[in-house]
């Protein structure tokens, strides 16, 4: 037997032993899952060759299998993509997809999020589950990828930090001196409050990392002092992705040349998305989430940027 049959084998053996509950249907199901290729419906699999139990054992292993998800993160990462240079970085794409659960409105912690072919009500806004799913892309031009983990993302969770703790990220860093932020962005994911700014905030991500830095670092301030703290808080060789809108930010060209650190970033199409989901939040059909603290009329917005501003609040909610 070649190596790569026994490493598939292994894999197949791993994969085994990390199903609990109905482990032989959910084994049985991955493989129709993997060789069936489109069926009409989930009953549909149990018709295929790999599949060697009835119908029901399919729903069942649905309903009531169960698997150890560390176990099995473990697992994935252990198994990259075969044909990657050892010494080329690897690559990861992370993407969010919506189960739509239109109908379903007592689905417990269902969002609206954005869809490209169902709409609510003419707009590209769906209600669903959403899930974000991490996988190793290759150089090579080819479909071939590796998946990592997926995983659920709830309304009150922010993307990013789900995506750093996909990735294995055992530290989260949430850079802030006001007091709600650190209790919102603890209870979103984040492991560590620094209160330091500017070159201090750097030195103190320094000292934490054993002087490197940070691997990755988001920027979504917009000011120069922002940009700056985190483009010295990464390590050589790190990434910052700066998401917010910047305004009199001139970067020393010296410096970022010889900090070898990968700067990437790009505007998000707010405006595009406001009216409808000002509407959205008019129903009653979602909820602003836990951001908004404050709650104003509106002919008292200048009030509610003052509050921002001064970070007596972190956002503003404003009602006609």
């Amino acid at each position: 037997m070649d190596s790569l049959a026994q490493s598939l084998l292994a894999f197949r053996d791993s994969f085994y032993r990390c199903l609990d509950r109905r482990a032989d249907a959910l084994f049985e199901l991955t493989d129709a899952i993997l060789t069936a290729g489109s069926v009409p419906s989930p009953v549909h699999l149990s018709l295929a060759t790999v599949h060697r139990r009835g119908c029901g054992s399919l729903y069942a292993a649905l309903g009531r299998g169960r698997m150890d998800e560390g176990g099995m993160r473990g697992l994935l990462s252990r198994h990259p993509l075969g044909d990657r240079d050892p010494g080329a970085p690897p690559i990861y794409a992370v993407d969010v997809s919506v189960w739509p659960r239109c109908d379903a409105e007592t689905s417990p912690e269902r969002g609206y999020y954005y869809h490209p072919s169902r709409h609510f009500a003419g707009q590209p806004i769906v209600a669903g589950w959403a899930y974000q799913l991490v996988a190793q892309l290759g150089f090579e031009r080819d479909s071939w990828v590796a998946p990592v983990d997926a995983r659920r993302v709830r309304p009150t969770q922010d993307t990013d930090e789900v995506a750093a703790k996909q990735m294995g990220a055992e530290r989260i860093v949430t850079m802030s001196r006001h007091e709600d932020r650190q209790k919102l962005a603890l209870e979103f994911g984040a492991t560590e409050i620094v209160t330091e700014r500017g070159e201090e905030g750097a030195a103190k991500i320094k000292d934490m990392t054993d002087g490197l830095g940070a691997h990755s670092v988001v920027e979504a301030v917009g000011t120069r002092e922002s940009m700056m703290q985190a483009i010295r808080s990464a390590r050589p060789g790190g990434h910052v992705g700066f998401v917010g809108v910047f305004y009199g930010v001139e970067l020393p060209l010296g410096e970022l040349f010889f900090a070898a650190v990968h700067l990437h970033g790009g505007p998000a199409p707010v405006r595009r998305f406001l009216p409808e989901l000002v509407d959205l939040i008019w129903d009653r059909k979602i909820a602003p989430g836990k951001v908004f603290d404050l709650t104003l009329p509106l002919e008292e917005v200048a009030e509610g940027y003052r509050a921002m501003d001064e970070r007596r609040s972190i956002k503003t909610l404003l009602r006609p």
